[in-house]
């Protein structure tokens, strides 16, 4: 098994650094996001590229394509160490984290790693760091908010599946309260995080904003001038999108599509409960020390994975149809939470009958397929998510078993 899972480790590598030298154009869907800038006005997702607009006024000569890629491959490299020192930590193997579930998503069915969401899941960690290390309360509320508005203007997406746990988690801080009162202080403490999620709603982009932002480009850095449609420059093409259009279209994607013969509907009604039951109990089957990760523990764990689905579940069904990133996002921010947040915490997170709801769930699974180091492992190795879109290909493209067997009929 070892060695399976380090074969398609080192494929990945080797995708990785073949699609570095790769030559993506800037209306390309890999870098156009990075291009969102405020030379149109406030809008989403701006921040980092009105950044990267003053950079490349001031040293016109620099090339934008590669600062991003060099930022994204920093950004992946970091987020990577700090999962193998948290697995390494609980004595876990690491063969997850090459999985579908984690990082292969942005590598098998093209160069996804050069979107914002390592950046995005490194603010989330400094978020959580910053609240369990900073004992100041006022300072706590200053940084926490902080760092959290800057990850909303980097991605909205991340308000979604942040804010509600992080409700859930600073709520246990005004205990001392009564049940209104905590609720109150918890949004209170939140408060400029939520107005600013609120803030990058209201200022979604049209197609005016879409074409100024393209047009400043063109100014400084030779970018081809053109008119700016639904599709033609990746992301900034989406900003222009209706609400109406974007959720019809994402929509039809993940409920109405066809590969092969096979609809994408049932797929991922029975894809979603494995990811769930893989993730539930990898932990569990996988320690080393059977103190390190109890039956309690798991059903504290697998609370925060349900919760952590329900939040994102919008993606799922109609704000999203790049499903295998909505897939890390869902274990990424769970994994998280799990290894940051200390334990008496994390009991207090949920109350006694969710828990129960979910160690029932758990046990009705057990009872159909009883959870063991072989079913997680085989599961592992053939369950496979598109990055984006529906398509038998991709799906076993991103499986570990698919991705090697494709490699093996190459050589």
């Amino acid at each position: 098994m070892t060695l399976v899972f380090s074969l398609f480790t080192i494929l990945l590598l080797v995708n990785l650094i073949q699609q570095f030298s790769y030559s993506h154009s800037y209306e390309s869907w890999q870098l156009s996001e990075w291009l969102i800038n405020y030379q149109g006005g406030y809008v989403r997702r701006g921040l980092f590229g009105e950044i990267l607009f003053l950079i490349a006024k001031k040293s016109p000569h620099i090339e934008i394509g590669l600062i991003i890629k060099i930022f994204s491959l920093t950004c992946l490299i970091a987020l990577v160490a700090f999962f193998i020192i948290q697995f390494k930590r609980k004595g876990i193997p690491l063969y997850i984290l090459s999985t579908c579930l984690f990082f292969a998503v942005h590598f098998t069915n093209g160069m996804y790693w050069t979107k914002r969401d390592y950046l995005m899941m490194l603010l989330y960690i400094s978020c959580i760091a910053i609240y369990e290390k900073v004992k100041n309360i006022y300072l706590n509320i200053l940084l926490v908010n902080v760092i959290l508005i800057l990850a909303i203007q980097v991605h909205e997406a991340i308000a979604l599946f942040s804010l509600p746990i992080l409700f859930l988690i600073v709520r246990i801080k005004f205990y001392k309260y009564s049940f209104i009162s905590s609720i109150f202080l918890a949004i209170l403490f939140l408060l400029p995080s939520i107005f600013s999620f609120l803030l990058v709603i209201k200022y979604h982009g049209d197609f005016h904003t879409a074409q100024n932002i393209w047009d400043s480009w063109v100014l400084v850095i030779g970018a081809t001038p053109s008119e700016v449609d639904n599709w033609s420059h990746g992301v900034i093409s989406s900003m222009s999108w209706t609400s109406e259009m974007a959720l019809q279209f994402h929509k039809d994607k993940n409920f109405h599509s066809e590969s092969m013969g096979i609809s994408s509907l049932p797929f991922w009604i029975l894809t979603a409960p494995i990811i769930y039951y893989i993730a539930s109990n990898y932990m569990y089957v996988f320690q080393k020390d059977k103190k390190t990760f109890t039956n309690e523990n798991r059903t504290n764990f697998s609370g925060i994975l349900f919760f952590q689905f329900i939040c994102i579940l919008p993606f799922f069904l109609f704000l999203s149809c790049d499903i295998g990133r909505v897939v890390f996002y869902w274990m990424t921010s769970s994994f998280i939470i799990y290894f940051m947040i200390p334990k008496k915490a994390i009991i207090q997170i949920f109350p006694r009958f969710y828990l129960n709801i979910i160690q029932n769930l758990n046990d009705i699974a057990d009872r159909i397929i009883y959870p063991s180091k072989a079913i997680i492992a085989i599961l592992l190795l053939i369950i496979g998510i598109p990055t984006a879109g529906f398509s038998i290909d991709f799906i076993i493209e991103s499986s570990v078993i698919g991705n090697i067997l494709m490699w093996l009929s190459k050589i």
